[in-house]
């Protein structure tokens, strides 16, 4: 069986977000009017309610 070592060493190499031509996939949301480039990778993971109140983007 793999280590717990081994399990976080695989998550911490994911990705904070994927963007698509038409799509981003992240965890929890983005933050609405701040570039993606630009945001805490951690917001990717932990924001909700701003997130699903707030987003009007063009990417879904």
């Amino acid at each position: 069986m793999p280590k717990l070592e081994e399990h976080l060493k695989l998550i911490e190499s994911f990705e904070a977000y994927i963007e698509l031509k038409d799509a981003i996939f992240v965890h929890g949301g983005v933050v609405p009017g701040i570039a993606l480039e630009e945001t805490n990778p951690l917001r990717f993971l932990w924001i909700r309610e701003e997130f699903h109140v707030g987003y009007q983007g063009k990417k879904q």
